[in-house]
Order: structure tokens, then sequence, then C-alpha cells
């Protein structure tokens, strides 16, 4: 009986510390990509989904850009997919995962105009798919530890960029109904711009 309790321990020690830098994979399967290929195809995303994609790991984890999609920029981490769809929410864990995203070009061009001397990564994307429009909330971490955001939006035939400053922690947003840019809370400054394409 006493070498039980000791394997007991020894075997709930072991399965309680292997995954301690992937603590969201224990709960949630890892996923292939056939599994999400919905969410990861454009053009079967549904109106009102909302899509937030995230790195895990024991690295320095974020995405990164590449021209048409975001990846988890070291091998030690994991994207976290979440989809809410019809108010109901599933989440996939994705290894060398590849995800089709809008507006990287924008956004490096957003950051090489404001923050001109830092480099960053993506820490979190939120895709938001409406019936007359589409937003993209990028939430990037710049070299000195501080995050910002910006969102783009597309609604009514038009593209804007959206940018909400300010001590409060603020974060932008974009209601399509009556279409209208916004900011999380009261000390921002928004700013606006149409862009062409």
């Amino acid at each position: 009986m006493k070498y039980f309790g000791i394997l007991l321990i020894t075997t709930t020690f072991f399965l309680g510390s292997c995954n301690k830098n992937h603590p969201d994979v224990v709960s949630t399967p890892i996923a292939t990509v056939q599994d999400v290929s919905s969410l990861h195809n454009k053009t079967n995303r549904s109106v009102g989904d909302q899509t937030t994609l995230i790195c895990q790991g024991s690295c320095d984890c974020g995405l990164t850009g590449n021209g048409t999609y975001v990846e988890c920029r070291c091998n030690e981490c994991v994207m976290i997919v979440k989809n809410v769809r019809n108010g109901v929410e599933s989440t996939f864990n994705l290894i060398d995962a590849q995800f089709d995203v809008e507006f990287i070009p924008e956004l490096n061009d957003w950051v090489n105009e404001k923050f001109p001397t830092h480099t960053y990564f993506i820490s979190e994307v939120v895709l938001t798919d409406l019936s007359d429009g589409i937003t993209y909330l990028y939430v990037v971490k710049l070299n000195d530890g501080s995050e910002e955001s910006v969102m783009f939006a597309r609604s009514a035939g038009k593209t804007f960029r959206i940018d909400c400053t300010g001590s409060c922690g603020c974060r932008e947003r974009y209601v399509f109904d009556p279409p209208a840019a916004e900011c999380s809370c009261g000390d921002c400054v928004m700013e606006v711009q149409e862009l062409q394409f």
C-alpha cells in the first residue's frame, strides 16, 4: 500500500507538470487545420462570427504577419483560435498553423507612422464578420513592453483605420448599424482615417 501511494503521488505530479507551458492544451485538444477549415477560409465565415487569435507557449509567444496570414512567431507556441458563432464558443489549438487575415501591410504602415523607433509583434487579432462589413482589431506588443491597438473596418464599400489613444486602456470599436466608430472609454482620443486602395 505504501508503494501505491508513492506511485500515485509521482504520477499525479508528472501529469500535473508535463504541460505547464501550455495550460490551455490540457483542457482543449490539439486540432488540425481541417478541423477549423471553415474558420481558416475567409469565404466560409458566417455573418456574426467573431474569431480571436492568440499564441501561447514557453517562448515569447505572439503572432507575426506575413502578407495575407498570421502565424505563431516561434516553434514553442500553440495558436489558439476562439470562434463564437450564434452565441456558441468553440476553441481550437493549432500547431504550425497559418490563419488568413487582412490589413497586414496597413498594420505595418500604422506602426511605422506612430512608433517609428519600435519593433513589434501581434499579441491578439479579433476578427468580426457582420452583414455589411468586417473588422480586424490588432493588438500589438512593442519592444518596450507596451501594448497598443488599432482597428481596420470595411463597411459600405469603404475601408477605415480607427485608432483610439488615451490613459484608460483605450480599445477601438466599430458599430455597423448605424455605421460609427467609437472608443471603449471616455479618456480616449479617436482618429479615423479612410484608406484608399
